[in-house]
């Protein structure tokens, strides 16, 4: 999870799916004081696991990104193609109709919805003091990014530049402004645990909905990462990396 976040496109909540971890993660965050101790660790398992694989990894994932962009964003495409399969088999615990179809569809939509209204940041201005007005602004945007993170299929950060707090959140960090990054921090506290609480009931009372939701949004994921169609030696060198990418998702799921 920690590596994904390197990886322009590819949120930590489809990586977890992809790793089968996914739902475990949601009921330890939703419940966390049904079993504090016990969520509590995994958590920090997981938090460490993350860091470790952001620090060791960065520099690698981002060479290879730099320097061979189209091979490891087709490797990557492979790696959510793959996870599809397992996705799709927690989904079917009900006989398959047309309303699951559409649901499957209208989620597949919304992500190729938010891409096109992916906004460039020098369209924002950058916050740099605060308001009341601004406070809810940024307060607000931290909900709504902590939700999005955990959703697979959504980066927090695209949801960000989406809402137009991108660039203050990013110079809030850069300057160690407390003032900005305090009702930001707050707000994504709440929006993980309250995201979280959802998203778990969801899984449990409806989970053939919630599945094929998760299956639309992952799937229009790969628009973000889609680096075009190569030619030559190229093509077939960059199918490998996707068939590669595939059963190692495949095997893994």
């Amino acid at each position: 999870m920690g590596i994904s976040n390197i990886i322009p496109g590819i949120s930590g909540g489809t990586m977890a799916v992809l790793l089968g971890i996914y739902d475990v993660l949601i009921k330890s965050i939703g419940n966390f004081s049904i079993d504090w101790r016990n969520n509590l660790w995994f958590l920090l398992q997981i938090g460490i696991g993350a860091l470790a694989g952001f620090f060791i990894f960065s520099k690698l994932v981002s060479f290879l990104i730099s320097e061979y962009e189209v091979y490891a964003n087709y490797f990557f495409i492979g790696l959510i193609l793959g996870s599809c399969p397992m996705i799709y088999k927690k989904a079917v615990v009900d006989k398959w109709n047309i309303k699951y179809f559409l649901v499957f569809l209208c989620f597949l939509v919304l992500q190729i919805i938010i891409f096109v209204l992916n906004i460039s940041e020098s369209e924002h201005f950058i916050i740099r003091f605060i308001t009341w007005k601004y406070y809810i602004y940024i307060f607000s945007g931290g909900i709504i990014s902590a939700i999005a993170m955990i959703i697979p299929g959504i980066s927090g950060s695209l949801s960000l530049v989406v809402i137009g707090l991108y660039s203050t959140v990013i110079t809030a960090l850069a300057e160690w402004n407390i003032t900005l990054l305090l009702p930001f921090a707050i707000g994504s506290v709440i929006g993980l645990f309250v995201g979280s609480k959802l998203i778990s009931r969801w899984l449990q009372e409806h989970p053939q909905v919630t599945y094929l939701s998760i299956l639309g949004l992952v799937l229009g994921s790969i628009i973000y990462i889609f680096p075009g169609f190569s030619v030559g030696g190229q093509f077939f060198i960059s199918i490998l990396c996707a068939i590669i990418g595939f059963f190692i998702a495949y095997f893994l799921g």
